[in-house]
């Protein structure tokens, strides 16, 4: 392997999550600024300042190519690390005020956790490029919490074949437990009465992410990923039980990804029952998209035993970089 081409395609890898994470993260910021109570004037504007800053991050992110220098990567990437982690602290202790009721707002703690945890799991990959320590797996709500996490890039899984199976239990574990998660907080939002069939779906596809999740436990404790001891332990090639696994995670969460994006555009042209639901349209679109990454990188793991991709590009725009106003 030319560990030229892999370092690169690593740096440039970064760079795409970029792409997606920071406009996850501005997000993130948003539907804080517009969680918390009217009265809660410091949150509020503490959540408003991290959208400013982290929207112009994300522009800046967009605004450069795949091509740019290593340099400019690298130092955008430092950016990244500076912004981010500071407001992935003030989401962590929001979550525990709201907790504690010592903030008020509308948006209920488990949710301002998981986007908590969402954000630990950016800086991770981002820590990963640096050569920083990366988070544990207790950080990522993961099983054998006291192991750190690999989390490289999705561009960059063709460069660690032997890790496939350790990626897929990172990336797809993680993403499959945030979704269960979604579709339980959602079925929270919808109109009591009017739109209990909408509440109803959500709770069967909480019970189908969850059955995902406790298959996955089984198959990545089977094959030897969860509790890795030894000088090679995340040398964990794909095996046929852990293909079977992410083929039933891309079905499921397609499932739900269409199901998001049909129930968003009801949003958008309030033909949903009774015109409106009780959370943002963005919200919805947030997590449509967050499915569609999670699809991506479980096709990714499939594919990474084939040819690198070129260490110079990436195509765009991705589903995942689209919303309900660019269609």
């Amino acid at each position: 392997m030319n560990d030229f081409l892999a370092e690169r395609r690593e740096l440039v890898g970064a760079l795409e999550e970029k792409r997606f994470f920071d406009r996850i993260m501005y997000e993130h910021a948003q539907f804080m600024r517009a969680g918390v109570d009217p009265t809660e004037e410091a949150a509020f504007r503490e959540a408003d300042r991290f959208a400013v800053v982290i929207r112009e991050l994300w522009e800046r992110v967009m605004a450069t190519p795949a091509t740019a220098s290593d340099e400019k990567i690298e130092a955008l990437i430092r950016e990244n690390l500076r912004v981010i982690t500071p407001f992935q602290e003030f989401e962590a202790d929001a979550a525990a005020a709201i907790a504690a009721c010592r903030l008020l707002a509308i948006t209920p703690a488990d949710l301002v956790r998981h986007l908590a945890v969402e954000t630990v799991f950016f800086l991770g990959i981002l820590k990963r490029v640096e050569g920083l320590p990366t988070p544990f797996r207790s950080e990522l709500e993961l099983p054998n919490g006291n192991k750190r996490a690999l989390l490289y890039p999705r561009l960059s899984f063709v460069d660690h074949r032997n890790m496939l199976g350790t990626l897929a239990f990172e990336y797809g574990m993680f993403w499959t437990q945030r979704h269960m998660e979604h579709a339980a907080v959602l079925a929270l939002f919808f109109r009591p009465g009017i739109q209990e069939e909408y509440t109803r779906l959500m709770l069967r596809y909480e019970k189908k992410f969850q059955e995902v999740l406790d298959l996955g436990k089984m198959v990545f404790a089977r094959d030897g990923v969860i509790d890795t001891r030894g000088e090679d332990r995340d040398h964990h090639p794909l095996t046929p039980a852990i293909v079977n696994w992410i083929n039933e995670v891309i079905a499921v969460t397609k499932e739900f990804r269409d199901v998001m994006a049909a129930i968003v555009r009801q949003q958008v042209s309030c033909t949903i029952p009774s015109g409106q639901a009780n959370f943002w349209p963005l919200l919805g679109d947030h997590i449509r998209r967050e499915a569609d990454y999670l699809i991506d990188a479980m096709h990714r793991i499939l594919a990474a035993t084939g040819q690198p991709p070129r260490s110079d590009h990436f195509p765009h725009p991705r589903p995942y970089e689209t919303d309900w106003r660019d269609r």
